[in-house]
């Protein structure tokens, strides 16, 4: 991909490596930066990189100040990977924001990055927006999670048709496919 950078990090604490990660991008002279933050195991929006932009704009354009703000994708999908049995996927709303896609807009200078805080500390130390106007996310659940998902209270009020409508269209992916999946050593 155009822009891409391959940095060959040394064996180094986590947090270190994102933070210096982050420090590499040179600022491209628009006075803000979008970041995103994702885990490995996890799908976002196809269009989230493009709908964080709008918002953006938006937020910019609104606030006067210059605190950083966290973009949150609150609806989204839990993916659970059966170690026997049936696989699930669940529509899901959150109380609270979720790590995954989850976008910091800030400038360049400030030091910011979207690992810098836990999740769910983000609204002690930005501005939050959180939005579940369509899906952002798919939650993989698996026995290799390092941890364990809050069950919301609000989830699973779309039928199965749907579920797979918003899968395709905002992911991507084939729902039944994916309920197919077994988990390998």
């Amino acid at each position: 991909h155009a822009g891409a950078e391959v940095w060959p990090a040394p064996v180094d604490r986590h947090y270190r490596l994102l933070r210096q990660s982050f420090g590499r991008i040179a600022p491209d002279g628009s006075g803000h930066r979008l970041s995103f933050r994702i885990d490995d195991d996890d799908a976002v929006d196809l269009e989230m990189v493009e709908r964080s932009k709008t918002i953006s704009r938006q937020l910019l354009a609104f606030q006067k100040d210059e605190t950083a703000t966290m973009l949150c994708w609150n609806k989204g999908f839990y993916y659970e990977i059966a170690e026997e049995g049936e696989n699930s996927l669940t529509d899901t709303y959150l109380r609270a924001p979720l790590a995954i896609g989850t976008t910091l807009l800030h400038r360049p200078e400030d030091g910011h990055n979207p690992y810098r805080y836990n999740h769910k500390n983000f609204a002690a130390h930005y501005n939050v927006y959180s939005d579940i106007s369509l899906p952002g996310f798919i939650r993989s659940i698996h026995p290799g999670n390092s941890s364990t998902p809050q069950l919301e209270p609000r989830r699973g009020e779309l039928p199965p048709i749907r579920v797979q409508r918003q899968i395709r269209r905002h992911f991507g992916l084939d729902a039944e496919a994916l309920m197919q999946l077994r988990l390998t050593e």
